[in-house]
C-alpha cells in the first residue's frame, strides 16, 4: 500500500484541495485512492498533532482539553492506533491512501517529530511520497495575516518581524523545511512544487495535485473559492474588533460576536487588498534570497525559486480609505453593542 502525504504548505490552496478530496471521495475510491476518516474528514490534522512532542503547547490541545503530558501521550497513542488499524483495514481495490494537512508544515518543526511520523507511516505503508507547494514569502505572509485576523488574533504587523526568529525560519524558510522532511523521507520521494498560477497545472491547485498523483478529475469541474478574502478596510476594522474582544472573559460570547462581525464585513464590497510598503517586501524577500536560491538549485535545478511578484506593491503600501474604514467600523460597533460588549 502506498501513501501520498500532502503537507501544505499553509496558504497554498490546501482548503480548496481538501474540500475537493472530501466531496469526491467516492470518485477517487473508484480509481483506487482511499481517504482516511480516523484522523480527520477533510483535514488530517489529528495525525499531525499526534506527532508533536507532548510538551509543546498548541491551540488544538487546549480546545481538546489535553492539558497534561499524560493526557496528550494517551491521546497520541490512541490516535496512532486508530489510524494504523484503519490503514490495515482499507478495502480491497485501493492502492493508495491520500493524507492532507497544512499542519504537517506548521506544527512539525522538529526533525524528531517528522521522524516519528515517518516511523508510523513506514510501519503500515510500503511506499510514502511527500508532496508540498511553496509560495513566495510575501504572498504567503499577507494571506496568513488575513487568516490570523479572521481567527480572532491581534497581529500588528502585516509582514513577519524578526525574520530570523525560530518560528519564522521554520515557517517561511523552505530550504530548512525540505531539509527537515528529507532527513526522514528519501529525497527521491520528496516532490515540492511552486504555488503560482503560472507554475501549476491549469492554474489551479486541485488540477495540479490530481495530475501529479495520476488521478482523474470529475467532469465539469470548476474551481471553488473556499476562503473569502477581506479588503484592506475590512481587515483594519477586524483588527480593532479583535482588540476589543480580547479584553473579554466570556470567550463563547466573543466568538459569537466575531462571527456576526465577519458576516457583516463579508457582505460588504471587498475593496482593494491590504498591502505592505514596497521596501518592506523587498527586505523580506532579500532575507530569504540565499535560502530560496539554494532551495531552487537543489530541488528545481535553477537559480530562482520564484518569479517576480504577481502584484505591484505601492511605495507606501495600502492600508485602506479612512472614510470607508470609519463606515465599516460604525456597522461593526452596532453589532458589538447588541451584545453589550
Amino acid at each position: 500500500m502506498k501513501c501520498i502525504l500532502h503537507i501544505g504548505t499553509e496558504k497554498t490552496g490546501t482548503t480548496a484541495l481538501q474540500h475537493y478530496l472530501f466531496q469526491h471521495r467516492a470518485h477517487l475510491s473508484d480509481q483506487g485512492f482511499y481517504l482516511c476518516r480516523s484522523v480527520g474528514d477533510r483535514n488530517d490534522r489529528r495525525l499531525a498533532q499526534a506527532m508533536m512532542y507532548d510538551w509543546r503547547e498548541d491551540d488544538f490541545f487546549r480546545h481538546a482539553g489535553l492539558n497534561t503530558l499524560e493526557d496528550r501521550k494517551a491521546w497520541r497513542l490512541e490516535t496512532v492506533d486508530a489510524f494504523c488499524q484503519e490503514v490495515r483495514a482499507v478495502p480491497a481495490g485501493h492502492h493508495t491512501v491520500l493524507l492532507s494537512s497544512e499542519h504537517f508544515h506548521s506544527r512539525l518543526v522538529n526533525r524528531g517529530e517528522i521522524a516519528r511520523l515517518a516511523s508510523v507511516l513506514c510501519s503500515v505503508f510500503d511506499d510514502v511520497e511527500v508532496r508540498c507547494y511553496l509560495r513566495r514569502q510575501d504572498e504567503m505572509a499577507i494571506s496568513l495575516y488575513s487568516t490570523a485576523l479572521i481567527a480572532g488574533h491581534v497581529v500588528d504587523s502585516l509582514l513577519p518581524q524578526e525574520s530570523g526568529s525560530f518560528r519564522n525560519r521554520n515557517y517561511f524558510d523552505f530550504e530548512r523545511l525540505l531539509q527537515r522532511w528529507s532527513s526522514a523521507f528519501p529525497t527521491a520521494r520528496m516532490h515540492p512544487a511552486i504555488y503560482s498560477a503560472s507554475a501549476i497545472h491549469g492554474g489551479d491547485v486541485v488540477r495540479d495535485y490530481l495530475a501529479s498523483i495520476g488521478a482523474d478529475i470529475i467532469e465539469n469541474y470548476a474551481p471553488q473559492q473556499t476562503n473569502t478574502s477581506l479588503g484592506a478596510e475590512a481587515l483594519q476594522v477586524l483588527l480593532k474588533v479583535n482588540r476589543q474582544l480580547a479584553t473579554l472573559n466570556a470567550r463563547d460570547e466573543a466568538v459569537t460576536r466575531r462571527r456576526a462581525v465577519l458576516e457583516y464585513l463579508r457582505s460588504q464590497p471587498a475593496g482593494d487588498s491590504l498591502l505592505p510598503p514596497r521596501a518592506d517586501v523587498e527586505a523580506l524577500m532579500q532575507y530569504y534570497e540565499g535560502s530560496n536560491r539554494r532551495c531552487a538549485q537543489l530541488w528545481f535545478g535553477r537559480d530562482a525559486l520564484f518569479a517576480e511578484p504577481q502584484r505591484a506593491y505601492p511605495e507606501a503600501g495600502f492600508t485602506g480609505e479612512p472614510q470607508r474604514i470609519e463606515a465599516l467600523w460604525q456597522g461593526c460597533a452596532a453589532i458589538l453593542q447588541q451584545g453589550n460588549l
